[in-house]
């Protein structure tokens, strides 16, 4: 039976599927209905509601239309199981692997196949030419070239190159726009995408944090101020993620998971999910919050790299659930460092004095900055 709760969540996912069929979202783009010819872009998606309208021939769309007309569906109820087959809202699977759990008993790590994995080395070879190559975009994106060589990542013409591997082999990857006019916006390799930093799964996570992003260049920011985070590569691939889980159960399961969606509908529709899945397998899983201010982990970066290691740092160290995350980050109890700092700076500060003793001795030394007299 259909669980139609998920409705409204699937909804939010509608930017994340465009994106995915290389649509950017960010400007009008060609209306994609089947009857009108938009020889100039006319459609544009809104995100208060959810849908996309285009401004020719006033169609509306949703996601469960969109997915009707990708798929040739055109009755409600398919459009709606597809949608929760392509971003993971069905869950037997995990129920099973729940179930699996309980009874492991296991403590080494599983045995992986890896005879199945396609290495696609060669095909990302014969893209990337040392010469005509560099990594302008991402040193300005805040990641390091010591991570660019680490993780094989380069910028050639106006795309960035994000490899994907699995024990050892490259699946995959992701080759993205360096700005909003390059279209399509993503041009990446062909068939399924992979989860990147996957093996980190194997390992053992001993209680520490795994922070999961639905970006990789977001993964790759958080390991480089020292957590470890695996990303998803777009929100439907929630489902592949509880999948690899489920295979490595009794080292996945040693992780405490934390998610950390964009601050925009599809990113909050992401963390639900996670943490709904998290839950059927039993694993302790969490939610980073970051201020609104700021749309990514890879934003936050850029703008105040230490707030964000102080609110990766609350995560590591406190077990919150998420109305406690955000109450303490915007709580007076959250700048009680700061205060005390300032206390400290103004106390060596000596005062302007009031011109009478008595009083001068009454205000510690006269008249500063912060004095308050009720």
């Amino acid at each position: 039976m259909l669980q139609w709760i998920y409705i409204d969540p699937l909804r939010a996912c509608l930017e994340d599927y465009l994106r995915q069929r290389g649509i950017s979202t960010k400007k009008p783009f060609r209306c994609i209905s089947p009857e009108h010819e938009d020889k100039h872009p006319s459609m544009s998606y809104n995100s208060r509601v959810n849908n996309a309208h285009c401004f020719a021939c006033g169609v509306n769309y949703d996601l469960f239309d969109i997915i009707g007309l990708d798929y040739g569906i055109s009755d409600f109820a398919g459009q709606y199981e597809k949608a929760c087959e392509i971003f993971g809202f069905e869950n037997t699977e995990i129920k099973e692997a729940r179930a699996i759990r309980k009874s492991n008993t296991e403590t080494n790590s599983e045995y992986i196949n890896t005879a199945n994995i396609i290495d696609k080395s060669s095909e990302l070879n014969e893209i990337f030419d040392s010469e005509d190559c560099g990594l302008g975009y991402f040193l300005c994106r805040g990641i390091t070239a010591e991570s660019c060589k680490r993780l094989g990542l380069f910028q050639k013409g106006n795309r960035a190159y994000l490899p994907i591997f699995e024990q050892g082999k490259c699946t995959g990857w992701v080759a993205r726009g360096i700005s909003d006019e390059v279209e399509p916006r993503y041009k990446n390799s062909t068939g399924a995408m992979g989860i990147f930093n996957s093996d980190v799964l194997l390992q053992n996570g001993a209680g520490e944090c795994l922070f999961v992003t639905e970006g990789i260049i977001d993964a790759i920011i958080l390991e480089q101020i020292g957590v470890k985070a695996v990303a998803i590569c777009g929100s439907q691939n929630v489902k592949k993620l509880m999948r690899l889980c489920a295979d490595r159960i009794s080292s996945a399961s040693t992780w405490r998971f934390v998610s950390c969606g964009d601050n925009d509908d599809a990113g909050k529709a992401m963390n639900l999910l996670l943490k709904k899945e998290f839950d059927y397998l039993g694993f302790d899983v969490g939610e980073m919050r970051l201020p609104q201010n700021f749309n990514d982990v890879n934003e936050a970066y850029l703008s105040d790299k230490n707030e964000l290691v102080r609110i990766v740092n609350g995560c590591k160290g406190n077990n919150f659930t998420d109305k406690e995350a955000e109450y303490f980050a915007t709580s007076a109890a959250a700048k009680l460092d700061s205060f005390f700092e300032n206390r400290t700076k103004n106390a060596a500060k000596r005062g302007i004095s009031t011109g009478f003793s008595g009083l001068d001795n009454l205000l510690d030394g006269g008249l500063y900055s912060g004095l308050y007299v009720i």
